[in-house]
Protein backbone atom coordinates (compact mmCIF):
# COMPACT_ATOMS: atom_id res chain seq x y z
CA UNK A 1 0.00 0.00 0.00
CA UNK A 2 3.00 2.19 1.06
CA UNK A 3 4.61 1.76 -2.52
CA UNK A 4 1.51 2.06 -4.36
CA UNK A 5 0.53 5.45 -2.57
CA UNK A 6 4.37 6.53 -3.18
CA UNK A 7 3.85 5.42 -7.05
CA UNK A 8 0.80 7.41 -7.65
CA UNK A 9 2.34 10.55 -6.02
CA UNK A 10 5.09 10.35 -8.46
CA UNK A 11 2.67 9.83 -11.55
CA UNK A 12 1.09 12.86 -10.06
CA UNK A 13 4.11 15.20 -10.65
CA UNK A 14 5.32 13.76 -13.99
CA UNK A 15 1.57 14.02 -14.98
CA UNK A 16 1.28 17.79 -13.82
CA UNK A 17 5.30 18.52 -14.08
CA UNK A 18 4.81 22.21 -15.03
CA UNK A 19 2.77 22.93 -11.61
CA UNK A 20 5.28 20.53 -9.81
CA UNK A 21 8.07 22.71 -10.94
CA UNK A 22 7.13 25.70 -9.91
CA UNK A 23 6.04 24.38 -6.76
CA UNK A 24 9.06 23.01 -6.03
CA UNK A 25 11.19 25.77 -7.74
CA UNK A 26 9.05 28.19 -5.58
CA UNK A 27 9.49 26.34 -2.01
CA UNK A 28 13.30 25.74 -2.81
CA UNK A 29 14.17 28.99 -3.13
CA UNK A 30 12.54 30.44 -0.63
CA UNK A 31 14.14 27.98 1.77
CA UNK A 32 17.52 28.38 -0.03
CA UNK A 33 17.30 32.31 0.97
CA UNK A 34 16.12 31.71 4.11
CA UNK A 35 19.01 29.00 5.17
CA UNK A 36 21.23 31.38 4.02
CA UNK A 37 20.19 34.58 6.01
CA UNK A 38 19.88 32.51 8.77
CA UNK A 39 22.97 31.07 9.03
CA UNK A 40 24.28 34.57 8.41
CA UNK A 41 22.35 36.30 11.44
CA UNK A 42 23.99 33.47 13.30
CA UNK A 43 27.43 34.28 12.69
CA UNK A 44 26.51 37.77 13.10
CA UNK A 45 25.02 37.45 16.37
CA UNK A 46 28.04 34.95 17.65
CA UNK A 47 30.97 37.57 17.30
CA UNK A 48 33.20 37.48 20.46
CA UNK A 49 31.47 34.43 21.55
CA UNK A 50 34.70 32.99 22.32
CA UNK A 51 35.66 35.02 25.08
CA UNK A 52 35.82 33.81 28.22
CA UNK A 53 32.45 34.81 30.31
CA UNK A 54 31.70 36.37 26.81
CA UNK A 55 27.54 37.07 28.00
CA UNK A 56 28.41 39.07 31.49
CA UNK A 57 31.15 41.40 29.18
CA UNK A 58 29.51 44.68 28.12
CA UNK A 59 31.27 48.01 26.11
CA UNK A 60 30.41 51.09 27.64
CA UNK A 61 29.02 53.77 25.03
CA UNK A 62 27.84 57.41 26.06
CA UNK A 63 24.98 59.23 23.91
CA UNK A 64 26.81 61.39 20.92
CA UNK A 65 24.26 64.40 20.31
CA UNK A 66 27.11 67.04 19.28
CA UNK A 67 27.77 64.55 16.46
CA UNK A 68 24.28 63.93 15.46
CA UNK A 69 24.35 59.84 16.60
CA UNK A 70 22.82 58.30 19.42
CA UNK A 71 25.63 57.02 20.67
CA UNK A 72 29.43 56.40 20.74
CA UNK A 73 32.21 53.38 21.79
CA UNK A 74 35.01 56.18 22.96
CA UNK A 75 35.15 56.58 26.08
CA UNK A 76 37.99 58.53 28.66
CA UNK A 77 40.65 55.99 29.91
CA UNK A 78 38.91 57.36 33.83
CA UNK A 79 36.03 56.05 33.21
CA UNK A 80 37.03 52.59 33.80
CA UNK A 81 38.37 52.52 37.21
CA UNK A 82 35.42 55.16 38.15
CA UNK A 83 32.81 52.74 37.05
CA UNK A 84 34.68 49.99 39.05
CA UNK A 85 34.47 52.38 42.70
CA UNK A 86 31.21 53.18 41.97
CA UNK A 87 29.51 50.12 41.06
CA UNK A 88 29.74 46.69 42.84
CA UNK A 89 28.02 44.85 40.41
CA UNK A 90 31.22 45.59 38.11
CA UNK A 91 33.81 42.65 38.50
CA UNK A 92 36.21 43.70 36.61
CA UNK A 93 37.31 46.06 33.36
CA UNK A 94 39.34 46.63 30.74
CA UNK A 95 40.48 49.62 28.28
CA UNK A 96 41.95 49.14 24.79
CA UNK A 97 42.66 51.78 21.83
CA UNK A 98 42.42 50.36 18.46
CA UNK A 99 44.25 51.93 15.39
CA UNK A 100 45.73 50.79 11.76
CA UNK A 101 49.12 49.95 11.33
CA UNK A 102 50.45 50.45 7.98
CA UNK A 103 53.18 48.27 6.78
CA UNK A 104 55.24 48.50 3.39
CA UNK A 105 55.61 44.81 1.73
CA UNK A 106 56.69 44.07 -1.69
CA UNK A 107 56.02 47.41 -2.90
CA UNK A 108 52.34 47.11 -1.51
CA UNK A 109 50.70 49.04 1.39
CA UNK A 110 49.20 46.97 3.69
CA UNK A 111 46.74 48.20 6.59
CA UNK A 112 46.96 45.72 9.34
CA UNK A 113 45.05 46.06 12.79
CA UNK A 114 46.78 47.11 15.76
CA UNK A 115 45.20 47.39 19.87
CA UNK A 116 46.83 49.04 22.12
CA UNK A 117 45.31 47.54 25.74
CA UNK A 118 46.11 48.04 29.03
CA UNK A 119 47.27 45.73 31.26
CA UNK A 120 43.94 44.74 32.66
CA UNK A 121 42.57 43.49 29.13
CA UNK A 122 45.62 41.39 28.58
CA UNK A 123 44.49 38.93 31.61
CA UNK A 124 40.52 39.84 31.15
CA UNK A 125 40.46 38.36 27.39
CA UNK A 126 42.97 36.14 27.68
CA UNK A 127 46.08 36.91 25.72
CA UNK A 128 48.99 34.37 25.69
CA UNK A 129 52.36 34.74 24.76
CA UNK A 130 53.60 32.50 22.26
CA UNK A 131 57.18 33.26 21.87
CA UNK A 132 59.28 35.52 23.51
CA UNK A 133 58.25 37.64 26.86
CA UNK A 134 55.19 40.20 26.77
CA UNK A 135 56.10 41.93 29.91
CA UNK A 136 56.50 44.97 28.25
CA UNK A 137 52.99 45.50 27.48
CA UNK A 138 52.10 44.80 31.13
CA UNK A 139 54.05 47.76 32.18
CA UNK A 140 51.57 50.31 31.08
CA UNK A 141 55.04 52.60 29.80
CA UNK A 142 55.65 53.87 26.07
CA UNK A 143 57.82 51.31 24.72
CA UNK A 144 58.95 50.80 21.54
CA UNK A 145 58.14 47.14 21.31
CA UNK A 146 54.99 45.83 19.74
CA UNK A 147 53.55 42.21 19.76
CA UNK A 148 53.03 40.18 16.65
CA UNK A 149 50.37 37.41 16.23
CA UNK A 150 51.43 34.10 14.65
CA UNK A 151 49.38 34.75 11.00
CA UNK A 152 50.43 38.40 10.94
CA UNK A 153 54.07 37.28 11.57
CA UNK A 154 53.65 34.53 8.94
CA UNK A 155 52.31 36.96 6.69
CA UNK A 156 55.12 39.63 6.54
CA UNK A 157 58.13 37.66 7.51
CA UNK A 158 57.18 34.12 5.93
CA UNK A 159 58.29 32.62 9.64
CA UNK A 160 57.24 32.86 13.45
CA UNK A 161 60.61 33.11 14.44
CA UNK A 162 60.65 37.30 14.23
CA UNK A 163 61.95 37.88 18.09
CA UNK A 164 64.04 40.72 17.19
CA UNK A 165 63.29 41.88 14.22
CA UNK A 166 61.76 45.40 13.47
CA UNK A 167 58.53 47.03 11.03
CA UNK A 168 57.96 49.75 10.79
CA UNK A 169 54.50 51.76 10.58
CA UNK A 170 54.85 53.80 7.48
CA UNK A 171 51.99 56.69 8.66
CA UNK A 172 54.00 57.38 11.75
CA UNK A 173 57.67 56.50 10.28
CA UNK A 174 58.36 54.80 13.48
CA UNK A 175 60.27 51.61 13.86
CA UNK A 176 59.23 49.14 16.32
CA UNK A 177 60.68 45.98 17.55
CA UNK A 178 59.12 43.01 17.76
CA UNK A 179 59.30 41.68 21.52
CA UNK A 180 56.60 38.50 21.38
CA UNK A 181 54.20 36.45 19.06
CA UNK A 182 50.77 36.32 20.98
CA UNK A 183 47.83 34.76 20.42
CA UNK A 184 45.34 36.05 18.62
CA UNK A 185 41.55 36.24 18.41
CA UNK A 186 40.63 35.32 14.38
CA UNK A 187 38.50 37.28 12.23
CA UNK A 188 35.15 36.36 14.06
CA UNK A 189 35.42 39.65 16.03
CA UNK A 190 34.44 43.27 16.30
CA UNK A 191 38.20 44.35 17.25
CA UNK A 192 40.83 42.08 15.58
CA UNK A 193 44.22 42.55 15.92
CA UNK A 194 47.74 41.75 14.29
CA UNK A 195 50.03 43.81 16.32
CA UNK A 196 49.67 45.31 20.29
CA UNK A 197 51.45 47.57 21.72
CA UNK A 198 51.33 49.90 24.24
CA UNK A 199 48.92 52.94 24.78
CA UNK A 200 48.95 56.30 24.38
CA UNK A 201 49.10 56.71 28.20
CA UNK A 202 46.50 59.72 28.27
CA UNK A 203 44.65 58.95 31.30
CA UNK A 204 42.64 61.91 31.98
CA UNK A 205 38.51 62.53 31.29
CA UNK A 206 39.56 64.66 28.18
CA UNK A 207 40.81 62.10 25.38
CA UNK A 208 37.81 59.99 24.17
CA UNK A 209 40.29 57.23 22.47
CA UNK A 210 39.56 54.11 24.64
CA UNK A 211 36.93 51.52 24.52
CA UNK A 212 35.66 50.31 27.87
CA UNK A 213 34.70 46.74 28.37
CA UNK A 214 33.19 46.31 31.94
CA UNK A 215 32.60 42.59 33.14
CA UNK A 216 29.54 42.27 35.57
CA UNK A 217 29.15 40.22 38.72
CA UNK A 218 26.81 36.92 37.77
CA UNK A 219 23.41 37.19 38.18
CA UNK A 220 23.36 41.31 37.89
CA UNK A 221 20.36 43.14 36.81
CA UNK A 222 22.17 44.83 33.74
CA UNK A 223 19.21 47.13 33.35
CA UNK A 224 19.19 48.05 36.79
CA UNK A 225 22.92 48.93 36.88
CA UNK A 226 22.42 50.91 33.86
CA UNK A 227 19.78 52.87 35.38
CA UNK A 228 21.73 53.68 38.63
CA UNK A 229 25.07 54.49 36.09
CA UNK A 230 22.86 57.02 34.25
CA UNK A 231 20.74 58.05 37.47
CA UNK A 232 24.46 59.60 38.80
CA UNK A 233 26.39 60.01 35.48
CA UNK A 234 29.45 61.48 36.23
CA UNK A 235 30.19 65.35 36.12
CA UNK A 236 33.42 64.69 34.80
CA UNK A 237 31.88 63.85 31.47
CA UNK A 238 29.37 66.71 31.07
CA UNK A 239 32.19 69.34 30.81
CA UNK A 240 35.88 69.18 29.65
CA UNK A 241 38.51 71.46 29.67
CA UNK A 242 37.85 72.17 25.99
CA UNK A 243 34.22 73.00 26.16
CA UNK A 244 31.48 74.14 29.37
CA UNK A 245 29.14 71.55 28.39
CA UNK A 246 29.81 67.87 26.22
CA UNK A 247 26.31 67.49 25.76
CA UNK A 248 26.98 63.90 27.33
CA UNK A 249 23.72 62.67 29.54
CA UNK A 250 23.40 58.90 29.67
CA UNK A 251 25.52 55.60 29.40
CA UNK A 252 24.81 52.81 27.37
CA UNK A 253 25.36 49.10 28.09
CA UNK A 254 25.44 46.79 24.81
CA UNK A 255 26.50 43.10 25.08
CA UNK A 256 29.93 42.38 23.65
CA UNK A 257 28.20 38.97 21.67
CA UNK A 258 25.70 41.50 20.28
CA UNK A 259 27.54 44.38 19.11
CA UNK A 260 26.99 43.68 15.46
CA UNK A 261 23.39 44.43 15.43
CA UNK A 262 24.19 47.45 17.36
CA UNK A 263 24.08 50.70 15.13
CA UNK A 264 26.61 53.08 16.17
CA UNK A 265 28.90 51.32 18.14
CA UNK A 266 30.60 49.54 14.89
CA UNK A 267 32.31 51.45 12.47
CA UNK A 268 30.77 50.98 9.33
CA UNK A 269 34.29 50.34 7.54
CA UNK A 270 33.89 46.87 9.84
CA UNK A 271 30.32 45.57 8.62
CA UNK A 272 29.96 44.80 5.05
CA UNK A 273 25.74 45.33 5.39
CA UNK A 274 24.02 46.56 8.74
CA UNK A 275 22.67 43.68 10.56
CA UNK A 276 18.60 44.89 9.83
CA UNK A 277 19.57 44.42 6.23
CA UNK A 278 20.12 40.78 6.90
CA UNK A 279 17.04 40.34 8.77
CA UNK A 280 15.02 42.21 6.34
CA UNK A 281 16.78 39.50 3.65
CA UNK A 282 15.68 36.68 6.07
CA UNK A 283 12.07 37.76 6.33
CA UNK A 284 12.28 38.31 2.66
CA UNK A 285 13.17 34.36 2.13
CA UNK A 286 10.89 33.41 4.84
CA UNK A 287 7.45 35.83 2.74
CA UNK A 288 9.19 33.44 -0.57
CA UNK A 289 8.26 30.70 1.15
CA UNK A 290 4.86 31.48 2.57
CA UNK A 291 4.30 32.58 -0.92
CA UNK A 292 5.42 29.65 -2.81
CA UNK A 293 3.33 27.63 0.02
CA UNK A 294 0.02 29.35 -0.52
CA UNK A 295 0.52 29.22 -5.15
CA UNK A 296 1.11 25.35 -4.10
CA UNK A 297 -1.94 25.04 -2.06
CA UNK A 298 -4.10 27.03 -4.43
CA UNK A 299 -2.48 24.79 -7.51
CA UNK A 300 -3.64 21.66 -5.13
CA UNK A 301 -6.88 22.36 -4.54
CA UNK A 302 -7.60 23.39 -7.84
CA UNK A 303 -6.01 19.76 -9.11
CA UNK A 304 -7.70 18.30 -6.14
CA UNK A 305 -11.32 18.99 -8.64
CA UNK A 306 -9.77 17.72 -11.44
CA UNK A 307 -8.99 14.73 -9.19
CA UNK A 308 -12.79 14.16 -8.36
CA UNK A 309 -13.43 11.34 -10.15
CA UNK A 310 -10.40 9.72 -9.48
CA UNK A 311 -11.95 10.08 -5.86
CA UNK A 312 -14.91 9.05 -6.34
CA UNK A 313 -14.08 5.65 -8.22
CA UNK A 314 -11.56 4.80 -5.19
CA UNK A 315 -14.54 5.55 -2.49
CA UNK A 316 -16.84 3.09 -5.02
CA UNK A 317 -13.71 0.11 -5.24
CA UNK A 318 -13.92 0.70 -1.36
CA UNK A 319 -11.36 2.75 -0.33
CA UNK A 320 -12.30 5.03 2.50
CA UNK A 321 -12.00 8.52 3.54
CA UNK A 322 -9.04 8.16 5.71
CA UNK A 323 -7.07 6.29 2.77
CA UNK A 324 -8.01 8.97 0.33
CA UNK A 325 -6.78 11.90 3.12
CA UNK A 326 -3.52 9.59 3.18
CA UNK A 327 -3.09 9.56 -0.54
CA UNK A 328 -3.73 13.26 -0.91
CA UNK A 329 -1.10 13.83 1.99
CA UNK A 330 1.50 11.88 0.72
CA UNK A 331 1.41 13.76 -2.62
CA UNK A 332 1.74 17.02 -0.86
CA UNK A 333 4.50 15.76 1.45
CA UNK A 334 6.32 14.57 -1.39
CA UNK A 335 6.46 17.70 -2.81
CA UNK A 336 7.89 19.12 0.34
CA UNK A 337 10.24 16.86 0.22
CA UNK A 338 11.76 17.00 -3.16
CA UNK A 339 11.25 20.89 -2.75
CA UNK A 340 13.36 20.61 0.63
CA UNK A 341 16.39 18.36 -1.55
CA UNK A 342 16.48 20.88 -4.13
CA UNK A 343 16.61 23.98 -1.14
CA UNK A 344 19.46 21.91 -0.15
CA UNK A 345 21.41 21.29 -3.05
CA UNK A 346 21.01 25.08 -4.40
CA UNK A 347 22.39 26.08 -0.85
CA UNK A 348 25.55 24.06 -1.57
CA UNK A 349 25.89 25.68 -4.77
CA UNK A 350 25.03 28.97 -3.49
CA UNK A 351 27.18 28.72 -0.71
CA UNK A 352 31.03 29.76 -2.40
CA UNK A 353 29.20 32.64 -4.12
CA UNK A 354 27.70 33.81 -0.64
CA UNK A 355 30.65 33.28 1.32
CA UNK A 356 32.37 35.60 -1.47
CA UNK A 357 30.12 38.30 -1.23
CA UNK A 358 29.09 38.20 2.46
CA UNK A 359 32.51 37.76 3.49
CA UNK A 360 32.40 35.53 5.98
CA UNK A 361 35.72 33.92 7.24
CA UNK A 362 36.42 30.73 9.54
CA UNK A 363 32.24 29.51 9.40
CA UNK A 364 31.87 26.39 11.48
CA UNK A 365 29.44 24.48 8.57
CA UNK A 366 29.26 21.74 10.41
CA UNK A 367 26.17 22.42 12.71
CA UNK A 368 24.84 24.51 9.70
CA UNK A 369 24.80 20.76 7.46
CA UNK A 370 23.16 19.58 10.64
CA UNK A 371 20.49 21.15 10.75
CA UNK A 372 19.59 21.47 7.42
CA UNK A 373 19.92 17.51 7.16
CA UNK A 374 18.33 16.95 10.35
CA UNK A 375 15.05 19.20 8.83
CA UNK A 376 14.98 16.73 5.73
CA UNK A 377 15.29 13.96 8.22
CA UNK A 378 11.46 15.36 10.47
CA UNK A 379 10.36 16.39 6.54
CA UNK A 380 10.96 12.13 5.44
CA UNK A 381 9.73 10.84 9.19
CA UNK A 382 6.65 13.04 8.78
CA UNK A 383 6.17 11.23 5.09
CA UNK A 384 6.07 7.71 6.92
CA UNK A 385 4.24 8.87 9.56
CA UNK A 386 1.27 10.02 7.18
CA UNK A 387 1.75 6.88 4.80
CA UNK A 388 1.98 4.29 7.74
CA UNK A 389 -1.32 6.01 9.49
CA UNK A 390 -3.44 4.26 7.25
Amino acid sequence: MIVHYLKIAWRNLLKYRMQSVVSILGLAVGLACFALSAFWIHYEMTYDTFHRDADRLYLVGVNDDSFGGSSASFTPYALGRYLKEHYSEIEDYCLFEAETFFVLKDNRMLELPMLLPDTTALRMLDIRALEGDESFLRAGTTDNRIAITEKAAKQLFGTTDVIGQTVTNANWNKEYTIGAVVSDWGVHTNFPYAFLGNGSGRTGWDDYTYRTLVKVKPGTDVSRLLEKMNAHFPEELTKSRYQENTGLTRFYLEPLTGLRATEGFILKNNQTVQFRYITWFAAVGGLIIVCAFINYLTIYIDRFRTRRREMVLRQVCGAGLRSLVTLLCTDFLLTVLAALVVGMVLVELLMPIFLRYSLIQDADFSNYRSILFYILSVSVVMMAIVVLWV
